[in-house]
């Protein structure tokens, strides 16, 4: 028995440090690496109107039964990551990837799952933006932070839009509110960084 804990709590604590070594090595990466040439395209090849890269959904999708520990991991990632502005960028990775997924799960027809995942992609995004005003308001600068979050707001209701009209009729009211969120937030962010003379391409 005492064997048994032994072997377990071993286990554990490999498991438990290959998490955090994953997470300090990630923790690096800067989101202005989603950046993308003109013309950017999603994993689909849809063109989008503004140049922005989405993040990869990764090998684990919500329809995985290793979800929970993926979910599990970004939540330890969020609570290791210091300060607004870059736990901004993190929420706004998280974002990324879960709208990915959610069109990999609509290509396989899994609707209701696709759109329960947009609607966690956009909770990320909210909490994106609601930390890069934290930041700002403290005196960080934010601008190329909140470059990204504008470019990545339009890139986001274009995907939406596309996935919409996809979806069941009973399923595409659920994106209307999201939509206009992402349209408000860019109008905003848009106007102050022209204020800045900063350009959105």
């Amino acid at each position: 028995m005492l064997k048994k804990i032994l072997v377990t709590s071993l286990f554990l604590t490999f498991g438990f440090l290959v998490l955090v070594v994953s997470i300090l090595r990630s923790a690096s990466l800067r989101h202005s690496s989603n950046f993308a040439p003109p013309n950017s395209k999603t994993d689909n090849g849809q063109k989008l109107s503004v140049n922005y890269y989405f993040a990869s959904a990764g090998s684990v999708l919500p329809d995985s039964p290793l979800w929970g520990v993926k979910v599990l991991r970004d939540k330890f990632w969020l609570f290791l990551t210091p300060g607004p502005t870059r736990k901004s960028e993190l929420n706004l990775l998280f974002s990324d990837k879960r709208l990915m997924a959610a069109k990999i799960l609509t290509q396989k027809g899994k609707y209701d799952l696709a759109c329960s995942t947009i609607l966690k992609s956009h909770n990320y995004f909210v909490e994106a933006v609601n930390l890069e005003d934290e930041a700002r308001k403290r005196g960080d600068n934010t601008d190329e932070l909140l470059l990204l979050l504008t470019k990545a707001s339009l890139a986001h209701k274009e995907t939406i839009q596309s996935l919409q009209d996809v979806f069941p009729d009973g399923l595409k009211t659920e994106f209307s509110s999201i939509i206009e969120y992402l349209s408000g937030f860019y109008d905003r962010s848009s106007s102050y960084l022209k204020s800045k003379n900063i350009i959105i391409q």
